[in-house]
């Protein structure tokens, strides 16, 4: 498993030095197909002890003053929150840029920033506390991505039972 960009996973796939992508859907490129497996809103998270903590949500326009760790340009995830920052007219306090959602989410663990991650897959602890975000509300889709016409690799076909069960799981 590789963590890429959602680029560089359709290329890959389309290309046939990938079996299987998971990304946004509906891809992009012309070569590969998706499925759609869920939507997936964006929450922020921050640590216990942030001031924000003790609220359910947020809006973009209160997040001026925050302190952000972000993905960065390269991913579609961060241009899509600038889109939403732009539109709030806010300029957001991005005080560090990763390349790593699991990163993301071992900074806002540690409060050195808050940070945008997926709902569905951000692990829970008890560091940290996740907002709901609004006006608007980040939501994405996440599908599997398929080279259009290309052979499916058992394994590729085992793992994607393999995450469907877990999705069913996990949406009960």
């Amino acid at each position: 498993m590789q963590e890429l960009t959602g680029g560089e996973i359709e290329a890959q796939v389309a290309e046939g030095l990938l079996d299987l992508g998971v990304g946004f859907h509906p891809p992009q490129h012309p070569q590969v197909m998706g499925e759609k497996l869920f939507d997936d809103e964006l929450v922020l998270a921050v640590h216990r002890t942030n001031p924000l903590a003790q609220r359910r949500q947020v809006r973009f326009a209160q997040l001026s003053d925050v302190p952000l760790a972000m993905l960065s340009q390269r991913f579609a995830t961060r241009r899509l929150l600038d889109g939403y920052f732009q539109r709030a007219a806010v300029r957001p306090r991005i005080v560090l840029e990763i390349d790593s959602v699991d990163a993301l989410q071992r900074v806002a663990e540690q409060g050195a920033a808050a940070a945008f991650l997926p709902a569905r897959t951000t692990r829970r602890t008890t560091a940290l506390r996740l907002l709901q975000v609004h006006d608007p509300r980040p939501v994405r889709a996440a599908g599997l991505i398929w080279r259009r016409n290309g052979h499916r690799s058992a394994g590729a076909l085992a793992f994607v039972d393999q995450l469907e069960a877990w999705l069913s799981k996990s949406a009960n």
